[in-house]
């Protein structure tokens, strides 16, 4: 009797595709574009699940190579039934990102992540917003003076990615605050102004919310924060808002020198701050003056060059004042007072005007010569101050947080600094799209519209990543269960990308037997796998082939 072997790689992509289809991302897709299944064997919506998937695999795999990505991959497993490696083509890619396209990227990713945040019971009412570029290889349309509504125009810019040779585009993005997850995108030019792009972004959005009872509240930094949008809060479609405030605005320059640090209350480790009423823009404003321990250490380097550096240039003034002569010592004594009240970083240790006597005939003068009359120079060592240094790490710890959220009983201090210091879930999803292991680190597509469709596509994988390490966190601490972290530790707050490398070595083996059905065995599982797995309900065992619990 033969048997037959087959092995195929899975590792955590069954953790993935189980997600999509929970998320009900295909179903979505597929309702909202019109096609003809009798004229294919995969969907649109079975495409981008691939796309995803691929996204997901972390092996930087292109577009064009998706096929080759699935090759030894369970297939119809993690796809869809009847669906096999060579269906999954760059011709097929290409025309699912082209019908993404026509209907529209923002409309279509509102649709799945409103449907998401559903399954997954988030309800936040706070939300991050946030931009970043993506730069390209080749011209595009940077030269094309007139372009069709609705393309991006990919040109040069400010480069977050330190590549101001290459042509670049933008993408805007809404994070809510509880999990994470991306629920609004917008994809900008590449020379984009950041305060303009996000309060679109956000009214755009807010239009989709309606009708709400209560304001919906947004985090931004500090280049949203604007006269014309402080106001655009006020209108009838208003919103709440925490935003860290300008270090630039004069307004804090005069809390920064003027603030009494022993004032400040404590609002949790590591962090004092205190609440003061500000108007700025026609709006009335909280703001929250907060002094960070971590940035003051982050500090030291940066001051110490600077106090160096200013230092310098204040020792070479005294060098130069030491150099002068004057008629009269009040005269040179004045000079001290003035140079000591422009003086901000150093100090006069000692001083002495010192006498130098000028004589009526040249040369050396005799012992009982009278002189006819003296001048007076200075001579002085200067120091710099462990308090100016102090002082200026104190000035650079801190930093004005601004809502418009006038109510402390609705938003307290501390409050404030959670929801700003919330931001990073944003930025982190900016670092995950820009992983160079991730599905299009670089751009490699013709077609600015399909470069658009892609990335609503990496935005996907973005907001399916989220969902999962949601979802993954959620089960462990309502269940009271850890996995062991990176150094066999227990902890209840993995990361997905951590829980991805724990299935790093896990295979499908396929056992077929004449005339019987193939028995399929899951190699490489661990234990605290298959809790996970069980733990995330039968459709995540089902799919590595673990019996029902």
């Amino acid at each position: 009797m033969d048997e037959q072997y087959k092995s195929e790689t899975i590792e955590h992509l069954g953790l993935v595709a189980n997600m999509v289809e929970e998320l009900g991302i295909v179903e979505l897709i597929d309702q909202a574009i019109a096609q003809d299944f009798n004229q294919r064997k995969v969907s649109v919506g079975q495409a981008i699940k691939a796309l995803i998937v691929c996204g997901l695999g972390f092996t930087n795999h292109r577009l064009y190579l998706a096929g080759q990505f699935f090759a030894n991959k369970p297939t119809e497993r993690l796809i869809g039934a009847g669906i096999e490696a060579k269906y999954i083509n760059d011709d097929l890619l290409g025309r699912a990102l082209d019908a993404l396209y026509e209907y529209g990227v923002t409309a279509l990713f509102h649709r799945i992540s409103k449907g998401v945040a559903v399954k997954l019971g988030v309800e936040s009412r706070r939300y991050h917003a946030d931009s970043t570029s993506f730069h390209v290889d080749g011209q595009y349309n940077s030269e094309t003076e007139d372009i069709d509504p609705g393309l991006i125009y990919i040109t040069k810019g400010y480069s977050r990615d330190h590549r101001p040779d290459l042509n670049q585009f933008s993408l805007n993005l809404i994070v809510e605050h509880q999990a994470g997850l991306p629920m609004s995108l917008q994809l900008g030019n590449g020379n984009q102004s950041d305060c303009q792009a996000l309060p679109a972004l956000i009214k755009q959005y807010i239009s989709q919310l309606k009708p709400y009872d209560d304001r919906p509240l947004f985090v931004a930094d500090a280049a949203w924060y604007t006269q014309e949008n402080l106001k655009a809060t006020q209108e009838e479609d208003g919103y709440l808002f925490v935003s860290r405030v300008p270090a630039k605005l004069k307004l804090v320059k005069e809390i920064e020198t003027t603030l009494d640090l022993d004032s400040l209350m404590p609002l949790k480790p590591g962090y004092r701050g205190q609440c003061i009423f500000r108007s700025y823009g026609g709006v009335e404003q909280r703001w929250l003056v907060v002094h960070s321990e971590a940035a003051k250490k982050r500090a030291h380097k940066t001051i110490s060059r600077r106090l160096a550096k200013l230092s310098k240039a204040e020792m070479k003034q005294w060098q130069q004042l030491c150099r002068q002569t004057f008629s009269c010592e009040p005269d040179a004594e004045q000079a001290v007072k003035q140079f000591l009240k422009e003086c901000d970083y150093c100090k006069l240790a000692e001083w002495q005007t010192v006498p130098q006597p000028h004589y009526a005939q040249a040369g050396r003068p005799k012992k009982d010569a009278i002189p006819t009359f003296c001048t007076y120079s200075i001579e002085g060592a200067l120091f710099i101050s462990l308090a100016s240094y102090d002082q200026l790490l104190d000035r650079a710890a801190l930093f004005v947080l601004a809502t418009n959220q006038l109510d402390e009983a609705n938003l307290t201090p501390v409050d404030i600094l959670d929801i700003y210091q919330g931001q990073v879930k944003v930025e982190r999803g900016f670092r995950f799209l820009k992983d160079p292991l991730f599905l299009a680190n670089t751009i490699f597509l013709k077609k600015e519209e399909r470069v658009m469709a892609v990335m609503m596509v990496m935005t996907l994988c973005l907001l399916v990543y989220a969902a999962l390490e949601y979802r993954i966190r959620h089960l462990l601490q309502t269940n009271s269960l850890t996995i062991p972290d990176q150094k066999g530790r227990p902890t209840a707050t993995p990361t997905a990308r951590w829980v991805f490398q724990s299935f790093l070595d896990v295979s499908l083996l396929s056992i077929c037997l004449p005339d019987s059905s193939p028995r399929i065995l899951c190699l490489n599982l661990r234990l605290e796998l298959q809790v996970l797995l069980n733990l995330l309900g039968p459709s995540y065992a089902s799919i590595y082939s673990l019996p029902a619990p």
